[in-house]
């Protein structure tokens, strides 16, 4: 018989449904959450990163990662998770960048 890890990823999801769809795809533009930094998604796929318990017992919500190609960075890529980036365009259309 198995035994069950009580800290395991489906114990830390607050349901079992499924993950949400990604917010961004290859190619968007996108800027960092305070409006400072545009840049681009990268090809390579998005991941999702699953739900994880801090050592202080909270719990982070599973989330996608997307590698970003800022401006001016020679295609260098880094990994963000999607609640730090936010669509370009929404940004010009609010007048916030520009």
């Amino acid at each position: 018989m198995a035994s069950q890890d009580v800290n395991g990823p489906e114990q830390l999801a607050p349901s079992t449904g499924s993950r949400p769809a990604p917010c961004f795809r290859e190619g968007d533009s996108v800027t960092n959450n305070s409006g400072t930094r545009c840049g681009l998604i990268g090809d390579e796929p998005p991941r999702w990163v699953a739900a994880s318990r801090l050592d202080s017992g909270e719990l982070l919500a599973g989330h996608w990662s997307y590698a970003v190609a800022w401006d001016g960075q020679m295609g260098f890529t880094i990994n963000y998770a999607e609640d730090l980036l936010r669509h370009a365009d929404a940004k010009t259309d609010q007048g916030e960048v520009g």
